[in-house]
């Protein structure tokens, strides 16, 4: 299966084999970023709501959200272990969160990484785990 983010306040689920979308995840608002887990159980969204929801790809349903973003989520990575997550910002941050299941409330957020700001006219940065 492949994720897609969306202006119309979904992530979608899409599995080749049926040729189109499988599952549909309803924000209430725009999303702008996603990524699988490692196991594709859970699909992590962004959006200009500034949060991050960890939704249940077989349930269908919200398991989490992690707020700490001031603006816009332009890229969310998952760590090679699949047990952090990494979202860019258009406030100028990136931060790292834990996403590991006995984690939990605000111990999630591990470390804000302030950098160079962007907007509409430098596009939307990405980050990444080396």
């Amino acid at each position: 299966c492949v994720v897609s983010a969306s202006d119309d306040r979904t992530a979608r689920l899409w599995d080749a084999r049926v040729r189109g979308d499988v599952a549909t995840l309803e924000h209430e608002y725009q999303v702008t970023a996603v990524s699988y887990s490692a196991d594709g159980k859970t699909v992590y969204a962004g959006g200009i709501d500034n949060g991050i929801t960890a939704w249940d790809v077989r349930q269908k349903r919200k398991v989490m959200t992690m707020k700490g973003h001031t603006d816009t989520i332009t890229y969310l990575s998952l760590s090679p272990d699949g047990n952090h997550l990494l979202s860019n910002s258009m406030d100028g941050t990136v931060r790292s969160w834990d996403i590991r299941p006995f984690v939990e409330g605000n111990r999630r957020h591990i470390r804000t990484f302030h950098g160079g700001t962007h907007n509409a006219e430098k596009g939307l940065l990405n980050c990444s785990w080396s």
